[in-house]
């Protein structure tokens, strides 16, 4: 997997760190791999372990976009 997405975040990185200059583009790339990774699994799996049925294609997109901007928006962790 990695010999895919490596070119395509070479690619898409400079634009995000451009989109959101308040945060570091290490801080970025984690907060794209925990937006990108459920939404792989979630595309790749017939079935959704958590439900009792299978979402519809609306809820599935819900879900993903949901994950997404959770990811990408969330404040920074502070530890202390």
């Amino acid at each position: 997997m990695e010999e895919h997405f490596t070119p395509v975040a070479a690619q898409f990185m400079p634009h995000l760190v451009a989109a959101a200059p308040h945060r570091q583009p290490p801080v970025l790339a984690w907060r794209v791999r925990w937006a990108l990774f459920p939404m792989v699994g979630a595309l790749l799996s017939e079935e959704n372990p958590y439900d009792s049925v299978a979402p519809d294609l609306d809820s599935l997109v819900n879900h993903v976009v949901t994950s997404a901007v959770g990811a990408l928006t969330a404040p920074e962790a502070t530890t202390g």
